[in-house]
């Protein structure tokens, strides 16, 4: 089950409150830190520079790459930042391009802890021998 749409919600909007304490922390360290909204204006930016906003959005997100489309969908409905793509193919594409990223990412950190693995037993070997 994929979180709801306040799961990761870190920002106060104008009359919300957090129920945090004054050093940002809930139930003895276990909450988020707290957050303001900045505004900022997205309307001239160009394609490139609206889905790095978009990307950087499903990251603060925690958004990984075993999400599906129709649950990031649900979770950015009410962010400002959904907005900075115009269409709905072009925010489906970028989500996609950004799970594509984190793949190859995993898929390279797993490529080299399995190589600096490899190389320590070579070491080891070395050692003994």
């Amino acid at each position: 089950m994929y979180p709801s749409k306040d799961y990761f919600r870190t920002t106060v909007t104008d009359g919300d409150q957090m129920p945090f304490g004054e050093d940002g922390l809930k139930d003895g360290g276990l909450g988020m830190a707290q957050k303001t909204r900045k505004h900022i204006n997205y309307d001239n930016l160009s394609k490139e520079e609206a889905i790095k906003v978009f990307q950087g959005m499903l990251s603060d997100l925690g958004v990984s790459n075993s999400w599906k489309w129709e649950d990031v969908n649900r979770v950015i409905l009410d962010e400002d930042r959904t907005k900075v793509l115009k269409t709905m193919a072009e925010r489906k594409q970028a989500f996609q391009d950004y799970v594509k990223q984190l793949r190859n990412a995993e898929k390279e950190e797993l490529h080299e802890k399995k190589q600096q693995a490899r190389q320590n037993f070579i070491d080891l070997l070395k050692e003994q021998g």
